[in-house]
């Protein structure tokens, strides 16, 4: 039950800092926050938490694996119209990818913190 609330908590943090950043470049604060918070939460859930349970897994691979797949969902997100502000100025990869590093840094980091391992149930 604790890993599960620390790992809420986490994607939560993780999506107030991704909607921050965004924020910045003419992106829908609260609308983005919503939409990143559930999209980083299927990553989790479909593509994290199962490989991570595999005997040959490798948390250092997996990170980089969810990295870039909250890069990409942050590229397709900040592409909705529903999302984009009336400033919008676009997201390069390069910049949706340092917004995933920065998330995930971050994500990882509390979960570290509250559990002192973080990839342990």
């Amino acid at each position: 039950m604790a890993f599960w609330v620390v790992a809420f908590w986490a994607l939560m943090v993780e999506a107030g800092v991704v909607a921050l950043l965004l924020t910045w470049r003419g992106v829908k604060p609260l609308q983005i926050f919503f939409a990143y918070a559930v999209t980083n939460a299927l990553v989790f859930l479909l593509v994290f938490a199962p490989l991570l349970s595999s005997e040959k897994a490798s948390v250092p691979i997996l990170e980089g694996l969810v990295v870039l797949l909250d890069a990409l969902s942050i590229k397709l997100l900040t592409h909705l119209s529903a999302l984009q502000g009336d400033d919008f100025k676009g997201v390069s990869w390069l910049r949706a990818l340092c917004i995933s590093c920065l998330g995930n840094a971050v994500s990882y980091f509390i979960g570290n913190i509250a559990s002192h391992k973080p990839w342990e149930h």
